[in-house]
Order: structure tokens, then sequence, then C-alpha cells
């Protein structure tokens, strides 16, 4: 690679410290490094979003899938989607916004995260330009990972800062020739890396070269790619695909990748349920729109299991289920169906420390007598006490996101919607999952659907929401993986 003239950042911290570095032909060059090698060596600086803010989803609601309307442009307004209730899928122009990173693989899950670092924001306002522009998303793309490499925006060629005009104002731009670097030639990057660990020099080696292509007359957008996206199909991943993440704004949200540059943006607008409780709290009656009725008659001939070691979690027996819809098709007429069962209902929470699930529910599936009358696998029972506390541990961690936006009002937030409802909705699949009609299915599914509704019981559900898809960034199930960035735009 050429040497070419070495710049640094612009607005370097105050206490200041110089490198000297020897260049070939026995030049030396003093650089002021505004700080040390950080300066140079800073790969979080520009997007520093990381995987320690990631926030998983919900995994309760791993696997439902309702049925999505597709979106248009008809349905935008300035940028944004206002929907009422229902279920819809965005099929939008994405971004890399991890270069050097592993691209999406199949089956890969991702959470969500806020945009923070330093340059941040101007990302963020390139992706919301993008939508109101005609820049080709290569060019897009490049320009983001520009940002990301600190490319100086005077040395881009004349095509890309007439795109980079089009998608930032002049402010930003200003801030980012201040914050950018000139390409070193490779002697100079192996003396200043000298002091850095072995581990992460392929990065600053990659972000150099891909600054050294961008200062080109020309680039070619394959080259650039296969170095920023190198492509990994077995990546694994810790997060399932089609993960549900709560949004503060009253809707529920996922990421399905096609290729780091292509994402389904699936977003669901809850129906908010109607829910009848006794005198004990308990759930009878559950009301689902448009008009699908669950209903619960409990045997208060038995007494409530007490579980050991596991707070205020008590099990009730029940002993009838019955189930009504209004017509899975236009022209149907109303379904219903009562189930005898001989099962048993949770309500409440666990114990914040967990218990032994193995000693807690032998106990009680061999002493209680609904259990005893069942019949069932001990390990099915085992697995519903271990999906509740899979729900009470989704509860607590999904308070704690939402706390992260103020959103939880002086304590008076409640847990009882949420884990009674998805106590109750695996209540009952567990009882009747077998009963042989077709269409409890779709029960399972609109009582997944009032979960997701209990999911902003911190603030209670508007009559639509506002959905912005550049509001928050993708992150996968993989630290290796590569954070998406999502537009606005959609593919038709």
């Amino acid at each position: 690679m050429k040497s070419l003239g070495i710049c640094l950042v612009v607005g370097a911290l105050a206490a200041s410290s110089l490198a000297q570095i020897k260049l070939p032909g026995g030049k030396d060059i003093k650089i002021d490094l505004g700080g040390g090698l950080d300066n140079i060596f800073k790969p979080e600086s520009p997007l520093s979003t990381s995987p320690k803010d990631l926030y998983e989803g919900v995994r309760t609601l791993d696997g439902f899938n309702p049925e999505f309307k597709t979106l248009t442009n008809a349905d935008k307004r300035d940028g944004k989607f206002v929907l009422a209730p229902g279920a819809y899928r965005l099929t939008l122009h994405a971004f890399c916004g991890k270069g050097y990173a592993k691209g999406p693989s199949k089956g890969m899950g991702y959470g969500t995260a806020p945009w923070k670092g330093k340059q941040a924001d101007i990302i963020q306002n390139l992706v919301r330009k993008y939508d109101q522009t005609n820049v080709p998303q290569e060019q897009a793309q490049l320009l983001i990972w520009s940002i990301l490499a600190r490319v100086k925006p005077s040395k881009m060629n004349s095509e890309m800062q007439g795109y980079l005009a089009k998608l930032l104002e002049p402010k930003d731009i200003a801030r980012l020739e201040g914050y950018s670097l000139d390409s070193l030639s490779e002697d100079a990057m192996g003396k200043l890396q000298g002091k850095v660990d072995d581990s992460i020099r392929p990065f600053y080696e990659a972000e150099n070269k891909f600054r050294g292509m961008m200062y080109q007359s020309t680039q070619n957008f394959g080259d650039i790619e296969r170095l920023m996206v190198p492509v990994d199909e077995n990546l694994p991943s810790t997060i399932n695909q089609g993960r549900w993440i709560p949004s503060p704004k009253g809707y529920l949200y996922r990421y399905i990748p096609h290729g780091y540059p292509k994402f389904d943006f699936e977003v669901l607008v809850p129906h908010k349920p109607l829910i009848s409780r006794d005198s004990k709290g308990r759930i009878t009656r559950l009301e689902c729109p448009p008009g699908f009725v669950s209903e619960v008659e409990y045997d208060d001939s038995l007494e409530p299991y007490k579980i050991p070691d596991e707070g205020k979690l008590v099990a009730y027996a029940i002993k009838k289920v019955k189930l009504s819809n209004p017509g899975l098709k236009e022209g149907d007429a109303p379904n219903s169906a009562e189930f005898e069962v001989h099962a048993c209902l949770l309500k409440g929470t666990y114990a914040k420390k967990k218990t032994s699930p193995q000693l807690t529910v032998q106990e009680l599936f061999t002493s209680w007598n609904p259990f005893a009358q069942q019949g069932g696998s001990y390990e099915q029972w085992r697995q519903r006490y271990e999906t509740g506390r899979g729900a009470y541990d989704d509860y607590n961690e999904l308070r704690g996101y939402y706390d992260r936006y103020d959103r939880i009002q002086h304590g008076t937030a409640s847990s009882d919607d949420f884990l009674d409802l998805s106590h109750y909705r695996d209540g009952i699949w567990s009882a009747i999952s077998g009963g042989g009609l077709g269409w409890i299915a779709d029960h399972h599914a609109r009582q997944a659907e009032a979960l997701a509704a209990a999911t902003q019981v911190i603030d209670r559900l508007p009559g639509e929401s506002t959905v912005d898809p550049t509001d928050t960034i993708g992150m996968p199930g993989n630290p290796g993986g590569q954070r998406a960035i999502t537009s606005s735009r959609l593919f038709y």
C-alpha cells in the first residue's frame, strides 16, 4: 500500500501525547495521538453498541407466528408506519452495522440494543434520510462502513461525496471530517500495532485497508463487501430466530434476516384481551378479539397445592375447559367444545432464587390428586414447571428493559397479567392439545397474542402504534455476528 499523509482525530482528548514512527526512506513523523494509541485503535467509538447492550426479547413467545399483512408505502407517514392492532410484515432495506463480522447465517436470531457511540446519531440520521432519497443501497452501505472506519469525507471520490450530501446535513459531514483518519502504509501500521494485542490486530488492519480502498478514485463494491462481510453459514445463535421484542411504543417486533441487506421486520400491535377473574384472582375467562373465548372451571373440592420453596406459586386443580371461536373463515359457523380434564393451572410467582425443580415437581406429580389422575409423564409436568420459571425470568428481564425507558411508574406495575396469562395459556394447552380439534391451535395463538399484550401492562396499550424500524439496532444471538440496521425503505 502506498504511504499517505497521516492525520489524526480532531477533537482529541485534552491530555495529548506524541508518537514518533519511522516510515520507509528513514523519515521520522510525529503523530499527535490526543490521549494515546486509543485514538487510532478504538473500534467502538463511532458506533459502540455491543453484545453487553443486548436485550434478547421475550422467550415465552417463541413459536408465535400470526398471519401477517404485508405493508406498502401507502401505509407510511413521514417514514413511519401508524398501525392499528394486527400483525404486519415489512420487508426492508437493511445495512451491516459492524464491519469485519460474519453475515447473518441461516437460523440467526436477533434481539435489540440502543444506538450508542460518538457517531451513532449521524448513522441513524443517514439511515432515516435514506428512505427519502434515491441513493442506491450499495452506496449507502459504503457510507455507513466509511463512518465506522473513520474515512475522511473530503478524500472520498466526487460520486460518494454527492451521496453523502444527500443523506447528511453539512454539520454532520463536518463532524465526520474532524473525526476521521487517513490510510496508513503497511509499515506505519505495523509499527503502531506493536503495542496492540494480537487477537484484535486483524480488525485494525482490515479497517485501515478499507480506508485505503475508499480513498481510491474507484471502488469495487464486491471487493469491499468480501472484506467487510465474511459469510459463515454455521454461526451458532443463542437466540431463536423470530424472537419477539417489546417496544416502549406499544408494539412488538422481530427481525428475520435474508442476508445482511434485506430483513423482514415483523410487527405485532396486539389486541387487548378481556380477562375475567374470580374472587381468588384466578383467570376464569379470556376473550381475545375477534371473539376467541376460553373458560376454565376450577375444582375447588381439592385444596390448592402450595409448591414448596416457591414463594407465592400455587397450583389449582381444574376439571373443565370450554373453548369457542367466531368461525375461522368467512361464512363459518361458530365452533365450541368442552373438555373434561384432570389438570392444574399455576398462579403467582416463583421464588427469586431457583429451587430444585426435580424434587419440587416430583413431589407435586406423585402426591397431588390431579396429577395422579392425569396419568401423564413426570417429564411433561417437569417441563410445565420449567416453562413457568422461564416466564418469570422473562418478566423480570422485561421490567429491566422497560426501566431503561423510565416506563415503570411509581412501582405500580404488576406481574399478574403477564405471569397469570403465561400459566393460563400453557396450562390449557397441555390439558387439551390432544383433543383432536384443528382449531385448538388457533386458540393457542390467540392466547399467545394476549400474552404479548400483557408485555405492555407497564404502560397501557394505545389504540394504534407508530412504528419506526430505525429506532433501535438488531443485535445477533452471537457476538461474532453483524449488528443489523434497518431502514424504512421497503423492498417490493
